[in-house]
């Protein structure tokens, strides 16, 4: 059964073609990677499946659905969505604050850490955010934190986070503070 379909999608960008005339297929259990370098397109094929941007031309089909014109929300309705990692790598965002923090704080190495996500709904990606960031901290020589309660791996939130959510995530601080007494 095809869960996925594009035919002829090209996106332009005034007089810079990002994407042009890219057609595929994807069934039910099947698996496609989209490679490519900086400035491929990658990123603006996501953004026309997931409706945050309008094709120049082409159409997408979902399960057989023409979604190629349907808003974003909609398309959640679906059963779609985006997560905030890119098929299971850190999002550009995510990679820059951790290069960042080397910069500021020199190695990460020994020093303690602990995540958290949110996302704007539930089936968002927060879990496999989180679980990127803690690899990427362990890949560092960090020593975590992981959450008991509010997420797999730690707390997430759907959209801003409410009271119990807040809660949760200072629970997790105060969990960080103290393991950062004990080894220190």
């Amino acid at each position: 059964m095809e869960a996925l379909r594009v035919e002829g999608l090209s996106k332009n960008f005034g007089g810079v073609h990002a994407l042009s005339d890219v057609s595929f297929s994807v069934e039910v259990g099947e698996h496609l990677a989209i490679i490519g370098p900086n400035g491929a397109g990658k990123t603006t094929l996501f953004n026309l499946l997931n409706g945050q941007l309008p094709p120049t031309s082409g159409r997408i089909y979902f399960f057989g659905q023409d979604i190629t014109t349907m808003a974003t929300h909609r398309r959640t309705h679906l059963g779609q969505g985006r997560a905030p990692t890119h098929f299971a790598a850190v999002s550009a965002e995510v990679k820059k604050f951790i290069d960042e923090s080397i910069k500021h704080f020199g190695k990460l190495e020994g020093k303690v850490g602990a995540a958290f996500s949110s996302s704007g709904d539930l089936g968002g990606g927060s879990e496999t955010a989180i679980l990127d960031i803690l690899r990427a901290f362990l890949v560092h020589g960090m020593i975590i934190q992981g959450a008991t309660s509010g997420g797999h791996y730690g707390p997430v939130s759907v959209g801003a986070p409410n009271q119990e959510r807040k809660e949760i995530c200072e629970a997790l601080g105060t969990r960080v503070a103290k393991l950062v007494k004990r080894l220190a």
